[in-house]
């Protein structure tokens, strides 16, 4: 058991944690959530012993501690190689043999040996080749020197060393900010298989319910335990707001009867002990805690007014930079109220295609056109850091919109959450949270009609990416998303398109269809049926029919409880509608007809348990659903596979 006692953490003038407790197991996973700079990361680094406490401790046995590092490496050795050699006890034991075969000592030599197999040294290799299989690279950049991997690829290297390098206590911190939904997906498989104690430092809320048994939020410098995901800690947090303020809804009650009583009989003498007693209980009485509102964000989108249909259109397009072809595209248009997710793994092209869509880049081939009055606003992957540092956020837009008044730019940016002195505040030491509120509030001032955005959620807080989803979801412009934020995506999104084998096509199906649809590429690949199709497209066909097979296979089974919850969603609608209705009675006086007054009560309080009850077998359901289609993916979809190789 890790123990955190009475903690309190400091960075510069500003208190982190005080007081804090917390006690941690030593398996499993949890999730570590909350504001930019409320905290998380420090903790991290005091767990690491980089930070030491302003006061309390953090008692620990004697553990191996591996943190995702977040510097970018640097080496002339290929990925592979510098992967196996961050395991120093194998990199000693690979030493030691070289020694002892040089002098020719053979204890030494068995010795070494026996420390080699020790560190795990048989497999190492084949360990390392299926760490960066499983997170996306390919033989070829495997081999690629390190140092000249891009940034995001180096950042992926970092992960790998972290998830390859014997641990028994694993700090991750943002692991799924460079990885594309094909790697996210990965890692959730393999973060389940972890056998020591996993921190996740993420806003991903659908990483974390699928990663995480417990979640731990770091709010108002303290330290507080959920059971469950993201989710479940959101339904926690927000009742718990319901029953404090029921409790300070029903003390001011308390206190303002007391006050009516004190104010009543102050001047009876014959009142006088209970005048006196019910002012000491009034004095006695301890405010309950107001619970703390969480930042408030109002992105605000105006309606794409007079928008010109289609928004960009295109056919028989060649995209890359030439002559190198990333990619084709048969016929593409973005249409008014068109909701597009873009999906594809990291370097299959999506961002180049998104510059393409812009126009800051030119088709190899084909021709894009744009309409010539549409508003298009575009958010980039570089967006953040192409913000001036020496800039304030006030100076920013002012420059974007001169003719707005100061006023306007103030009361534009606190709709962002940028308040006061914050508009004034130099970028440049801002957080990467912030800096994006400051992008975003840049890209919405304009009132686009179109919004083609590439991965906006990297630097946001789970707040600002709630704020988000509502905001586009609300949106009635044309949105092209690329993202693998899936909860954005299932929000914001109506259709999917995914960049694969160099093809930009329209996928039939939803999120849960393409999960399923990369679980079974993933499989296929484990039978070697990816070789097989590289040069053959009667195997790649018989890919695509397996996928499709396995997938309404899946529908078959899943279809009954799918029946249930609509059942189940359609009551509760029902009864919430009732309840409401017996509320709006409620809040008229009795008078004359008390027994109509005195049914909607009890209508309401009978709904109310029925309402409860129809939640729990909701909540039952979805729970139920989950877990077959994770038993199918695991269970049936290797058995169908070899049957579809069998017949094929």
């Amino acid at each position: 058991m890790i123990r955190i006692k009475h903690l309190s953490l400091s960075r510069g003038s500003k208190q982190i944690l005080r007081d804090a407790n917390l006690d941690l197991p030593m398996q499993g996973c949890i999730g570590l959530v909350g504001a930019n700079g409320c905290g998380k990361s420090s903790l991290l680094a005091a767990l690491q012993g980089e930070l030491l406490p302003d006061e309390g401790s953090i008692d620990m046995p004697t553990m191996r501690v591996v943190a995702l590092e977040q510097s970018l490496p640097q080496s002339t050795l290929p990925a592979w190689q510098w992967l196996l050699e961050q395991d120093l006890e194998l990199s000693r034991s690979v030493h030691a043999q070289a020694l002892a075969m040089a002098a020719d000592d053979a204890q030494a030599i068995a010795l070494a040996n026996e420390a080699w197999v020790e560190a795990g040294g048989p497999d190492a290799q084949a360990r390392v080749m299926r760490l960066l299989h499983g997170l996306g690279f390919s033989a070829s950049q495997s081999e690629q020197a390190v140092q000249r991997l891009s940034g995001g690829w180096r950042m992926r290297l970092n992960l790998a060393r972290a998830l390859f390098v014997p641990s028994d206590l694993l700090l991750l911190d943002e692991p799924s900010n460079h990885l594309d939904l094909d790697a996210v997906l990965w890692l959730e498989r393999w973060l389940k298989r972890y056998e020591g104690l996993c921190l996740i430092v993420s806003h991903d809320r659908d990483f974390l319910d699928a990663c995480v048994q417990s979640t731990v939020h770091v709010h108002d410098t303290q330290l507080r335990s959920y059971r469950g995901g993201y989710s479940a800690m959101e339904r926690a947090r927000a009742e718990q707001h319901q029953q404090a303020e029921r409790v300070r809804n029903k003390q001011d009650e308390q206190r303002e009867h007391l006050e009516r009583f004190i104010q009543r009989f102050r001047a009876q003498a014959t009142k006088a002990r209970q005048v006196q007693s019910r002012i000491k209980m009034l004095e006695s009485m301890q405010a309950a805690p107001r619970v703390d509102a969480a930042v408030q964000l109002d992105l605000p989108l105006d309606e794409a007014q007079d928008c010109p249909d289609p928004i960009i259109s295109g056919e028989n397009l060649s995209i890359g930079y030439a002559p190198l072809v990333l990619c084709r595209v048969r016929r593409f248009t973005l249409g008014r109220g068109d909701r597009i997710g873009l999906l594809g793994a990291n370097g299959a092209g999506k961002s180049t295609w998104v510059k393409h869509v812009v126009g800051e880049m030119q088709a190899i081939d084909g021709r894009l056109s744009r309409a010539k009055h549409a508003r298009i606003g575009y958010f980039s992957q570089s967006a953040v850091e192409e913000l001036r540092p020496d800039d304030n956020a006030l100076e920013h837009l002012r420059r974007l919109a001169p003719s707005y008044t100061e006023q306007a730019l103030r009361d534009w940016l606190g709709r962002f959450a940028i308040r006061g002195d914050e508009a004034l505040r130099p970028i440049a030491p801002m957080s990467g949270g912030e800096r994006a509120r400051i992008a975003l509030a840049a890209l919405f001032i304009h009132k686009p009609q179109a919004l083609i955005l590439d991965e906006p959620t990297n630097h946001l807080d789970a707040i600002t990416r709630d704020a988000l989803a509502q905001a586009l979801a609300g949106f009635q412009g044309a949105l092209l998303l690329v993202s693998h934020d899936r909860y954005l995506l299932r929000a914001c999104v109506d259709s999917l398109w995914i960049l694969r084998d160099q093809q930009l096509e329209a996928f039939d199906g939803d999120l849960s269809d393409y999960e399923q649809d990369l679980l079974q590429r993933k499989k296929a690949a484990e039978f070697g049926l990816d070789q097989q199709a590289s040069g053959s497209n009667r195997s790649k066909q018989q890919l695509r029919q397996f996928a499709a097979k396995q997938r309404e296979a899946l529908k078959q089974v899943l279809k009954p409880l799918e029946q249930a919850i609509k059942r189940c969603e359609t009551s509760m609608e029902a009864l919430r509608q009732s309840i409401a209705a017996c509320d709006a009675l409620l809040l008229q006086p009795p008078g004359d007809n008390s027994s109509r007054w005195q049914e909607a009560a009890r209508t309401r309080a009978h709904n109310e348990r029925l309402l409860q009850m129809q939640e729990d077998e909701w909540l039952e359901l979805s729970a139920d659903l989950e877990e077959r289609r994770k038993d199918f993916l695991a269970s049936d979809a290797k058995p169908a596979l070899n049957g579809h190789i069998a017949e094929s």
